[in-house]
């Protein structure tokens, strides 16, 4: 969605780009949810989605990144590698808080 958050050293630190008021809460809540996605059925495209990219770079082990793109409408829908799927509207409802 144009907003880049990065983890900082100590957890719940979070910076942002650009520059913007940070909710760590809302943050940590939606990297929990994108970090294992729970598909609750399939779904339609997305109208007007925001795309998300999850880059994850453990202490250890290969770089990871998740791309998706989530929609609220008709429902929370992703657009991911194996098709479209809905997801918890949760995740939608962070995702688009967050993209301001």
């Amino acid at each position: 969605g144009g907003v880049t958050y990065t983890r900082g050293a100590v957890l719940g630190e979070w910076t942002r780009a650009p520059a913007g008021s940070v909710d760590a809460t809302a943050i940590d809540q939606l990297v929990r949810l994108l970090a294992v996605p729970r598909s609750s059925a399939d779904a339609a495209v997305p109208t007007d989605p925001i795309s998300v990219i999850l880059s994850i770079a453990p202490p250890s082990g290969a770089p990871s990144e998740r791309t998706l793109l989530l929609g609220t409408t008709p429902r929370c829908a992703a657009t991911v590698t194996a098709g479209t799927v809905a997801l918890d509207p949760q995740v939608c409802a962070l995702a688009t808080k967050l993209a301001k």
